[in-house]
């Protein structure tokens, strides 16, 4: 098996896609919204998601997935961009192999919540 760590900075669809199994770890800045290294991927998956809901044939992600989150619940938007990916990757037929983890810097906690 072929794995290896990839940095939402060298993001790239086709890559992404070729993956069958893929373990996101995601941070979400502020309320809600993607961190500076992850903006591109927020964009594509969600204009992919918009794209594959378009589409009259539809081509099911054939990949096996699991998000944690990095946030802080002194924010309304607590985890988002785990939330976004999860319901994302889900609407596109990809399989979720574990419920979503949640990490909380507020309680010094993203460790143990891991």
């Amino acid at each position: 098996m072929n794995s290896r760590v990839v940095d939402f900075d060298k993001f790239t669809p086709d890559e992404f896609l070729s993956h069958k199994l893929v373990l996101i770890c995601i941070a979400t800045h502020y309320e809600g919204d993607p961190a500076d290294n992850t903006k591109q991927f927020f964009k594509w998956l969600r204009d992919y998601v918009k794209k594959q809901s378009n589409d009259e044939v539809k081509h099911k992600l054939d990949m096996n997935f699991c998000v944690f989150g990095l946030g802080d619940t002194s924010y309304e938007q607590f985890n988002e961009m785990a939330k976004f990916c999860d319901r994302s990757l889900t609407a596109l037929g990809a399989t979720r192999i574990g419920e979503i983890g949640a990490g909380n810097s507020e309680n010094f906690t993203t460790e143990d919540d891991f």
